[in-house]
């Protein structure tokens, strides 16, 4: 990932978080976004969706994607001799961690599993979304981690891994616990960790583009 792209994403990606955190505090239309979409999701329960969002969900937990992400560091290490992709993958999760914690406290916004409109400045701790951070940011560096460049390579896991971010995030959505803008603040936040720790590292192989430099 060369330093351009990292700060692109990571400019793109903090802009959104810090947008979408600005009309949720300010109670602006996102809150009318945020009833229909919940609205939408209780009243379509299908029996099917459910057990299949309850699944793919699973891939934002703790055990799972620090797994995942561990499964990568280990191959990327091994690949490299080096202890860098550890490295990359303890200031990604740090910073997201740390983010996402302060982030909760600040806001303070209900749940909509027990609140009936999206307040804020409650004890609450819907936003963002952690399994939408931790998706975003675990199979994220995983994919850039087990994919040197070509470009192409990296492109297919990359998108895999927006792929099971994106399945993640719906799957909050539909369920019980977060309304939508929770999810777009939670993939923006996991993202802009990635971005954080790819443009930190740029001197590891796998996180950056191959030299054009001629020797």
């Amino acid at each position: 990932m060369t330093v351009k792209a990292s700060l692109v994403a990571g400019a793109t990606s903090l802009c959104v978080l810090l947008a979408v955190t600005f009309l949720v505090v300010q109670h602006i239309w996102i809150d009318g976004v945020d009833l229909a979409v919940r609205h939408f999701a209780v009243t379509h329960q299908v029996p099917v969706l459910v057990s299949l969002s309850r699944a793919v969900v699973r891939l934002g937990s703790v055990p799972v994607a620090v797994a995942g992400l561990a499964l990568a560091c280990g191959v990327a290490s091994w690949r490299t001799r080096s202890v860098r992709p550890v490295l990359a993958a303890l200031l990604t999760m740090s910073f997201a961690a740390i983010a996402t914690g302060f982030t909760k406290e600040a806001v303070g916004r209900a749940s909509a599993s027990f609140a009936a409109l999206p307040a804020t400045g409650t004890d609450g701790q819907s936003y963002p979304s952690g399994h939408a951070v931790l998706a975003a940011a675990a199979w994220g560096l995983a994919a850039l981690l087990v994919t040197p460049p070509p470009a192409r390579g990296r492109l297919v896991a990359v998108s895999a891994a927006a792929v099971v971010a994106t399945g993640v995030g719906v799957g909050m959505a539909y369920g019980p616990g977060h309304w939508l803008s929770d999810v777009v603040a939670g993939w923006a936040l996991g993202v802009t960790s990635v971005s954080l720790s790819a443009l930190l590292m740029t001197r590891f192989h796998p996180l950056a583009a191959p030299s054009t430099e001629q020797k």
